[in-house]
């Protein structure tokens, strides 16, 4: 009894020191996954459940899974593993999940997420129109991701948001606007984008 008293102690400062490494994404990471442009949505293809990660490391899962057919939006990849955000009826769940329990289904944006929220056929728009709603939808995604400390995620996240041009979205859709005035499926898309 005393021999596994004493192996319990000895073991326990080691799993309590293996928990930290997962709090903070390495910087091997941060310089060296993978963008993906456009967003795509996944399927969750494993027989059972997909944990979460903190990071892309087997050691750091979380006790938050999501079930086979989920669909979840991926944003970045790092050696097959994937950087995903769940929508479970509006709580978002952000983290790293297995590429191997995944299937891609297509880019993330309006027609995609609104055929699969509401089980219809996606209204079709214009291409100006169809544009920026996919614009406004990964600049508002966007503009949540930024942890505020300066890391190299930070700057490739504003990096992408300079490039989507997201700092004029609000004279482009006020434009939009006025263009489509008529057009309620546009007018529609562009307030279930997220507009700003």
């Amino acid at each position: 009894m005393k021999a596994l008293l004493l192996m319990a102690a000895l073991l326990l400062p080691a799993a309590a020191l293996a928990a930290p490494h997962c709090d903070k994404l390495p910087k091997r990471v941060e310089k060296e996954q993978s963008a993906i442009r456009p967003v795509q949505r996944m399927i969750v293809t494993a027989p059972k459940q997909l944990y979460f990660h903190r990071i892309p490391d087997r050691g750091c899962a979380t006790r938050v899974s999501v079930q086979r057919d989920s669909a979840l939006t991926a944003y970045n990849e790092w050696k097959g593993w994937y950087s995903v955000q769940y929508n479970d009826r509006g709580e978002m769940t952000s983290g790293w999940v297995k590429g191997s329990g995944l299937r891609a289904a297509g880019a993330m944006g309006l027609d995609t997420r609104i055929a699969h929220e509401t089980g219809q056929a996606a209204p079709r728009l214009p291409a100006d129109a169809s544009a920026l709603v996919e614009r406004v939808a990964q600049c508002t995604h966007f503009a949540g991701e930024f942890n505020g400390d300066q890391s190299e995620h930070d700057k490739r996240i504003n990096a992408t948001m300079t490039e989507l041009r997201c700092g004029a979205l609000e004279d482009d859709v006020a434009a939009l606007r006025r263009k489509h005035a008529d057009d309620a499926a546009v007018l529609k898309a562009l307030d279930e984008a997220g507009q700003p």
